[in-house]
């Protein structure tokens, strides 16, 4: 990755851009979230061009100790878009939970964010995008880092754009002839995006699967090995969610074929071999683009206690290329399920209203033995009820 210098100081605060990052920081001695707040609502639209860009934007070393300081700097001093909020029984039900120590996975939703899994040693998440099981998602993810990891506990990026550059031509050759789908949602959807503010193309990546567990894993390890030795040690790759088919295209008239093996493994090398790694300190606010990086956390210790927020939804079928095959374009005209929609459709009991309702019955005792039980965290680490990562 090139190392690209600029900076710029603009009344209380300093844009740095370098080796890939745009860092705004303090330029004086007032570091408070009202001063940050102040500055932002004034730059709003450079700041802006910054998240959606190649240089994903930082926010550091301003006094910023609690979630709510966050999302009034996102919704408020920048004045990013809010999301489809999840409906209030779900989040009455991530709250009770929270209290009473019997969070889903340890993952509990608020109306404007929720807390990110846990670090594990030797141990990472698969590359996702946010609310990938279907078209309709944020344009930008947001992380906010109360308490930084013990150890390690990064955040990797992959740039969808430089990943798509080092697939072979005949894979490349396969992307751009076929749609790609997704049964979770039940649409036809693009292979790859043309991102809008900077027009690259870039790679489209949807939600994970059992089935993708081990090629997954071959392909970061395979990518370490050859090309990038500074990415951490990892023999384990989570996942907890129900479904388990492999990576599917569609062809120009609508039939279904699968990526196969060796191409799945080239689509996850050409991801890790286009990753950056953030490291993280107390207080940061990482904002990128959700259509042009993916993301995942690496291996760490606990304790580590990031927030996540997201913002300005959209429907990615309105960035095909031009050049996409006919299901593509017919697809685009169809209906979907929105993103929370969707997501609560993949909890299966978990994103029931009637389940939920139901349980939010019961006495608190009642309750918190039912939730150690049956969708804390059973012995495989799998969520049973309640919210996925």
């Amino acid at each position: 990755m090139e190392a690209s210098h600029a900076r710029a100081r603009l009344g209380n605060a300093v844009l740095t851009v370098k080796d890939g990052w745009s860092v705004l920081h303090p330029a004086g001695s007032d570091t408070s979230a009202d001063a940050l707040f102040a500055y932002c609502k004034e730059h709003r639209e450079a700041l802006r061009s910054a998240v959606f860009s190649e240089n994903p934007l930082l926010v550091r070393g301003w006094d910023l100790s609690h979630v709510s300081h966050a999302e009034h700097l996102i919704f408020e001093a920048l004045g990013l878009g809010k999301m489809e909020i999840y409906p209030r029984w779900f989040i009455s039900f991530n709250e009770r939970c929270e209290r009473l120590g019997v969070a889903p996975g340890g993952l509990v939703q608020k109306r404007l964010s929720r807390n990110a899994p846990d670090a594990a040693p030797r141990t990472m998440q698969p590359p996702h995008v946010e609310f990938g099981l279907g078209p309709h998602r944020p344009r930008v993810a947001s992380f906010f880092c109360e308490v930084p990891p013990a150890a390690d506990g990064e955040t990797a990026l992959f740039s969808f754009p430089r990943a798509l550059e080092r697939l072979d031509p005949e894979l490349r050759r396969l992307l751009h002839t076929h749609g790609w789908w997704t049964s979770r949602s039940g649409t036809v959807q693009p292979a790859t995006l043309r991102h809008p503010e900077t027009g690259l193309e870039g790679l489209q990546l949807y939600a994970f699967s059992h089935g993708l567990t081990a090629l997954c894993l071959d392909a970061y390890q395979r990518a370490r090995a050859a090309e990038r030795p500074d990415l951490p040690l990892v023999d384990r790759i989570v996942y907890s969610g129900p479904d388990s088919e492999g990576l599917t295209l569609v062809t120009g008239d609508g039939r279904k074929v699968p990526l196969g093996e060796r191409g799945t493994v080239q689509l996850y090398r050409a991801m890790f071999g286009a990753t950056r790694l953030h490291t993280w300190r107390q207080g940061d606010v990482l904002l990128f683009d959700n259509v042009l990086f993916g993301h995942a956390r690496m291996p760490g210790k606990q304790p580590r206690l990031l927030h996540a927020i997201f913002a300005e939804e959209m429907d990615t079928r309105a960035l095909r290329p031009a050049t996409a095959p006919a299901c593509v374009h017919a697809a685009a005209a169809r209906k979907s399920k929105g993103a929370v929609a969707i997501t609560l459709s993949q909890l299966g009991p978990g994103g029931w209203w009637i389940i939920l309702a139901t349980v939010m019955l019961f006495p608190d005792w009642c309750f918190q033995i039912f939730g150690r039980l049956l969708w804390a965290v059973n012995t495989s680490g799998n969520r049973k009820l309640g919210y996925a990562s």
